[in-house]
């Protein structure tokens, strides 16, 4: 760094001392340590106020006692092998702790006159009371067993290329080796979750045995014969105690279970306006709802209609899944695929794309075929040389030549294309680009659902719009296919919380007005009892079409395309109503 900062060199002396081990891992010097905390990207403010500067501290040490899995993700790799605290008593300190940062952060309120320094600190606000509305009014902890399993998936320090593989066979063993006791805990805290949620859960963790018993093993490989000894004690203990799991829940959770998931209108408008900073009204929701829904539906037919107009719009969607690569080419085919993306992204100067290693694409290892595809990008905090992986699933490898052929058409070229459009370019891939640039520390540690995954959704639009709206119909087809899902998942969730649904009535919505088969349309009705912000892929989506089009009037003749997204995306991934206010000088309200 040109400029070293007393809080950069702060926050180095006092994180340092919790990460000599994976300092000396990555690599010696001054310049590992830049790298391990992403600060040569971190500009030099001189306005910026002591107390932010030290309140910022506080709370990233903080976090990353509390979260080492998450800190894990965002690159602090020494804590790979930890699982994240879940009893009551840490929950609780943890609840305190963030009221003491939240006083902190209110008292500063007056004192910093830098917009800098009021968006950071704006952020920090944000964040504290987005975990604690999760952990004291979610109470996800008791509520949501899908928390436990989720929190014992290996295969991201199985798959990611960073730290060496000898550190990621230790942090795997290592995670074995807490299972036991985490899910002891599980148990405790858990208190009449969900039937929907219970049910699946159960199927996870019945899924998770045998993964850890038959499909981990044999990607352990070259490990030291001390870690090996530890592996082959830790596994079966494991295991025994993820099937414990399975069956404490079929019986003595489910037996007791009911259908309460609904969180109550006055709460799932809390979670929008906490989560998110959306301050719509039940009635602004359900009419935005409807009127996409309208939108799409009526462009589902008459894109259907130009393709070939003597078939229904289902006929003519099974037509065009019979264009698809076989299953030795869907690699090839995809990776050919993001070339031409993101070739097509800066020729149409839709975004700047940031340098980065860039993506590279894969099959999805045998344990993870059941997903289509999939990204993997490296935290805000890995070295930049780490590239992403983007995995595409070619099925199941037992599947029958004919179930093969189901699995392919489903995943068809153009639904392929859109799903990496959203996933890589310039979705999902290129913001985390702009994650890893971001100013300063606490907008690197963000992430949004209505931002990121409505910025994802997003960009499939814009794609079909000004790249294939007439020359090729059959992708904008597809496109608007996966447009109508996400805009029944935002109904259907509203629904299921705010309006009585029952599973068999979401269910029935997305056959209706999605066009989808029995067996699809349940499992998304059926997530939507445990993940209601799935609604904020189509209203991130409306959000950010929204600011655009009033960006547009702010700029008049200087407006483009490249510009209205690049400073967008310059912030990170905070929510939508705080980059609002920050390039249209509107409040942290609605876009209308």
């Amino acid at each position: 760094l040109n400029v070293r900062r007393p809080w950069i060199q702060a926050l180095e002396d006092r994180l340092r001392k919790r990460l000599p081990q994976a300092l000396r891992r990555f690599a010696s010097g001054l310049a590992a340590l830049a790298l391990a905390f992403g600060l040569l990207s971190c500009e030099h403010r001189p306005t910026r106020s002591a107390e932010l500067e030290a309140l910022v501290i506080d709370y990233i040490e903080a976090f990353i006692e509390f979260h080492p899995a998450r800190a894990a993700s965002l690159g602090w790799h020494e804590h790979d092998g930890k699982l994240s605290p879940r009893n009551p008593e840490d929950i609780n300190a943890r609840a305190k702790q963030m009221q003491r940062f939240l006083t902190r952060a209110e008292n500063l309120k007056k004192s910093i006159d830098h917009p800098e320094d009021q968006f950071d600190r704006d952020i920090l606000d944000w964040l504290l009371q987005m975990e604690l509305f999760h952990s004291q009014v979610l109470r996800r902890y008791e509520r949501d067993p899908l928390i436990y399993a989720f929190s014992l998936d290996l295969s991201g320090l199985l798959l990611r290329l960073v730290p060496a593989w000898s550190d990621r066979a230790e942090a795997i063993v290592s995670r074995l080796e807490r299972i036991p006791a985490f899910l002891a805990e599980a148990r405790k805290n858990l208190a009449n979750p969900p039937r929907p949620v219970t049910e699946t859960a159960i199927r996870s963790f019945r899924n998770l045995a045998p993964f850890l018993q038959n499909d981990l093993p044999p990607e352990m490989k070259n490990l030291a014969p001390e870690l090996q000894a530890r592996l082959e004690a830790a596994l079966p203990k494991a295991v025994s105690a993820v099937e414990e799991m399975a069956l404490w829940l079929e019986k003595e959770i489910l037996p007791k279970a009911e259908n309460d998931y609904a969180l109550g209108s006055e709460t799932y408008l809390e979670m929008l306006r906490t989560q998110e900073r959306f301050a719509y009204s039940m009635e602004e929701l359900l009419a935005m709802g409807r009127e996409e829904l309208a939108r799409l539906q009526k462009l589902y037919k008459k894109t259907a209609a130009e393709i070939d107009p003597n078939k229904t719009p289902q006929e003519v969607t099974r037509l065009i899944s019979e264009d698809h690569p076989s299953r030795d080419e869907l690699v090839p085919f995809t990776a050919s695929e993001l070339d031409a993306l993101k070739r097509q992204v800066v020729e149409h100067d839709l975004v700047s794309i940031p340098e980065g290693a860039g993506a590279i694409v894969q099959a999805s290892p045998t344990f993870r075929r059941w997903n289509t595809a999939y990204i993997m990008t490296p935290g805000p905090f890995d070295p930049p040389s780490v590239q992403a992986i983007y995995f595409i699933s070619p099925g199941e490898v037992d599947l029958t030549p004919k179930q093969v052929e189901a699995w392919l058409r489903s995943n068809n070229q153009y639904l392929v294309r859109n799903i990496s459009v959203h996933e890589v370019y310039p979705g999902h891939y290129v913001n985390s680009l702009y994650i890893r640039n971001a100013a300063t520390l606490i907008r690197k540690m963000e992430w949004s659902y209505a931002f990121g995954e409505g910025w994802a959704h997003y960009t499939e639009e814009l794609f079909a719009e000004n790249i294939y709206a007439t020359q090729f119909p059959r992708y904008r087809l597809a496109q608007i296919q996966d447009a109508l899902l996400r805009a029944c998942r935002y109904m259907t969730s509203i629904g299921l919380h705010t309006q009585g649904w029952s599973i068999e009535q979401g269910t029935k919505f997305f056959m209706e007005n999605a066009y989808v088969e029995e067996v699809l349309a349940r499992q998304q009705a059926i997530r939507g009892t445990f993940d209601p912000g799935y609604l904020l892929y189509t209203l991130g989506k409306l959000y950010i079409k929204q600011m655009r089009e009033d960006y547009r009037k702010k700029m008049g003749e200087n407006f483009t395309l490249k510009d209205f997204h690049d400073a967008l995306l310059q912030y990170g991934n905070p929510p939508l109503p705080m980059v609002r206010a920050r390039l249209l000088g509107s409040s942290f309200g609605n876009a209308n």
